[in-house]
């Protein structure tokens, strides 16, 4: 009796592994979600659903709305930022500081004079502000923004006029040409002057006039060789982020920003929720057709009548549809946990693009793999279903495989839709993309769960364990064999049809204790009124039964 038990559970632990019948569900699955509903519920786009300050600078909106906004911005008003009493407040602060002798130029780092001519400069100029497409995103008025305190330099005349609307990076990359281009003019007066010949009013007028003229070109060029590109650069940096800052607590707080975010996680949320509904919904419908269907053939085949027909169909659609109920609370627990992930992928998404612009091929990537990662996290961290650490470590590995695989299936379908331009070719890539898919996903799970390579590095892991430890994962293989014993012979003795089979195996699946497995039991059994030979609640009776059952087996 002992031999025939091992033997049996033997039998159980090595099933074959059904590459078909794998392969089917998962491009299925795959056919009915990823490359299916997902192409329906959601539209990709570049930079996500949510607009950020990084993505909008480069020109890419989530909405039509905030691009008609900026579009609709206005033209720049120079007088609004030079009146503004912030301005004058820093220039009157800049002056004083000047005439006390303690103004440091920080384009040259000197100290200026009292009585040089300078400007008040904005080193993000007040033109660059207005056209900046975050401050517009931020509803920031120009004028607020261009006149902070960290935007200010007093420099001399001549390099904020030389300077203008430029951008500092793009005033301090042109500054060797500049100097180039005015030791270039310095040189032709000169050689103006050289040839200047006579004694007369007009040319001595003439010869102080250029004399004047090159005085002035010198003490510019000596300004624009004072002038040092590093740092004009590193106050363009310091004042971009002061700018910054205020424009992304401005517009990352408001009300704006946290109501698109909410609706747009919700709303992802809702169709990922959705999207693996519809998938194992059309599993069931499918595997449910494929079983159905050659019944209904047979019946009909010899003398076929569309009243029969219609009957068998409807009793076809019945037990699919009950199918469907019994996995009622799996659908729920599908649609909860997926809209959580689709929920926390938009936000994910939403985090990224404050900092990078996320393609829209890669938004669809982030979304189909989060949920994957996530899973892989919680198994690893929580083990919700107490596996070994070894065992944990593969199925999380599994987990992050089948995702890749995913991934490359989405390349994939990316490339078959360019090349099959012609009516209904994306329906072509996206079926040989699932089944792309289906087959990695299939060859990943048969990998970790049947290859020699696997099956060492476990043994390994596994050969570290204390023997505690050992003897109690064999009792709960052997829990786990029993029940598919009882299942089975429920299956056997009760008679049931499929669904009943299907309903009664989940609620022994469910059952939390054996003693929970034992009144259920009894109750289906006194409900189809069999015979139990023995008091399931009298523990000495059930003994006595068991010594009866091995003394005869003997």
């Amino acid at each position: 009796m002992t031999e025939d038990l091992e033997n049996n559970m033997d039998g159980i632990l090595t099933k074959q592994f059904d590459w078909l019948e794998e392969l089917d569900k998962t491009i299925t699955k795959e056919l009915a979600t990823t490359f299916g509903l997902g192409f329906l519920l959601f539209e990709d786009k570049d930079g996500g659903d949510v607009n950020t300050i990084h993505n909008v600078r480069k020109g890419i909106y989530a909405t039509e709305e905030e691009r008609l906004r900026y579009n609709n911005r206005g033209d720049y008003d120079s007088a609004a930022v030079h009146k503004d009493s912030t301005f004058i407040a820093n220039k009157r602060r800049l002056k004083a500081e000047k005439e006390a002798g303690t103004l440091v130029d920080r384009y040259s780092n000197k100290i200026l004079n009292p009585y040089e001519n300078t400007h008040t400069d904005h080193t993000i100029s007040g033109h660059e502000v207005h056209d900046d497409a975050g401050r517009v995103l931020a509803e920031i008025k120009t004028e607020d923004l261009a006149n902070i305190e960290d935007n200010f330099v007093e420099t001399t005349a001549y390099v904020n006029l030389r300077k203008s609307d430029m951008s500092p990076e793009d005033f301090a990359d042109n500054l060797p040409t500049m100097v180039k281009e005015k030791e270039n003019r310095i040189y032709t007066l000169e050689q103006k002057l050289s040839d200047i010949s006579g004694s007369d009013g007009q040319t001595r007028h003439e010869r102080q006039k250029l004399q004047n003229k090159l005085r002035k070109e010198k003490e510019n060029l000596n300004n624009l060789k004072a002038t040092k590109p590093d740092l004009i650069k590193a106050e363009a940096k310091k004042s971009r982020k002061a700018q910054d800052k205020i424009i992304n607590k401005k517009y990352y707080t408001s009300k704006k920003f946290l109501e698109n975010a909410s609706i747009a996680s919700i709303k992802s949320g809702f169709k990922m929720g959705i999207q693996q509904v519809y998938g194992v919904i059309f599993r069931e419908i499918w595997l449910g057709l494929k079983k159905e269907l050659p019944r209904i053939y047979e019946k009909c085949k010899t003398n076929f009548k569309l009243g029969t027909f219609f009957n068998e169909l409807k009793t076809a659609i019945q037990h699919i549809w009950k199918k469907i109920k019994l996995k009622f609370q799996e659908i729920k627990d599908v649609f909860l946990e997926s809209s959580i992930m689709g929920a926390l992928t938009s936000l994910g998404t939403t985090l990224i693009n404050t900092f990078f612009t996320t393609g829209k091929f890669w938004v669809r990537i982030i979304r189909e793999t989060f949920g994957s990662i996530v899973s892989a996290a919680k198994l690893v961290i929580f083990n919700p279903d107490k596996l070994s650490w070894p065992e944990r470590i593969k199925e999380a590995l599994k987990i992050i495989s089948i995702a890749i695989s995913g991934v490359l299936g989405l390349y994939l379908q990316s490339i078959l839709v360019n090349l099959l331009q012609f009516p209904g070719g994306n329906y072509i890539a996206n079926f040989l993309s699932a089944v792309a898919t289906g087959i990695m996903t299939v060859g990943i799970v048969f990998f970790f769960d049947h290859s020699s390579i696997m099956k060492k590095i476990i043994a390994f892991f596994e050969s570290t364990k204390s023997k505690y430890e050992k003897i109690l994962e064999q009792y709960q293989e052997i829990n786990r064999i029993l029940d598919e014993q009882i299942a089975e012979y429920v299956r056997l003795e009760f008679n049931l049809d499929t669904d009943e089979l299907a309903y009664l195996v989940d609620e022994i699946y469910l059952a939390g204790t054996p003693k929970q497995l034992a009144v259920y039991l009894h109750r289906e059994t006194e409900k189809r009124k069999l015979d139990i030979p023995f008091d399931y609640q009298n523990s000495s009776n059930i003994r006595s039964w068991l010594k009866e059952k091995v003394g005869s087996d003997k």
